[in-house]
């Protein structure tokens, strides 16, 4: 008897359930800015970047679709995935990515301390300056767990220990 075998991949699905067993505590889970630990290896199925990391080491879009350097590198432009909400129906939008990433540099943090400003171009363009070019700046909106994106609406409403649980 031939074994037979499928040549098409099978198609993503949303939903389901996801489970993981870690053998330590997470805990801090809902805020990106403080999650740390195991609670990295759980959250990602709920939080996106606005980059992601190819298996070939590349770039590739996430929440951002496309994204622009300025010639001397101290700009980075982001055009925005339209059509996503958070969890509580938040829109995602340029002004969502400004408040996240507003926690995340001088004067409330240091995370991302070469960025001096977040300017929103429109609803789904957001702009990034730097204050000297900065190669690791993509990697850090494709990997660092504080750059996942949240619903600030959420968080402004519930609280940051809320979010934290």
């Amino acid at each position: 008897m031939k074994n037979k075998t499928s040549a098409t991949a099978a198609q993503p699905q949303t939903g389901g359930i996801y489970k993981v067993m870690v053998r330590a505590r997470s805990n801090v889970f809902g805020y990106p800015p403080r999650i740390t630990g195991t609670a990295r290896d759980c959250a990602p199925p709920f939080f996106d970047h606005l980059l992601r990391i190819g298996d070939d080491g590349k770039y590739r879009p996430g929440l951002a679709l496309s994204w622009n350097a300025s010639t001397d590198g101290k700009a980075i432009t982001f055009k925005l995935r339209q059509g996503v909400t958070f969890h509580d129906g938040t829109p995602f939008n340029a002004q969502a990515v400004k408040s996240n990433i507003d926690n995340l540099i001088p004067p409330k943090a240091t995370i991302l301390s070469g960025i001096t400003s977040v300017d929103v171009v429109d609803d789904y363009t957001v702009k990034f300056d730097l204050s000297e070019y900065n190669n690791l700046i993509l990697h850090h909106f494709a990997a660092n767990s504080a750059t996942w994106m949240y619903s600030p609406e959420a968080v402004k409403k519930n609280g940051e220990d809320w979010a934290m649980t």
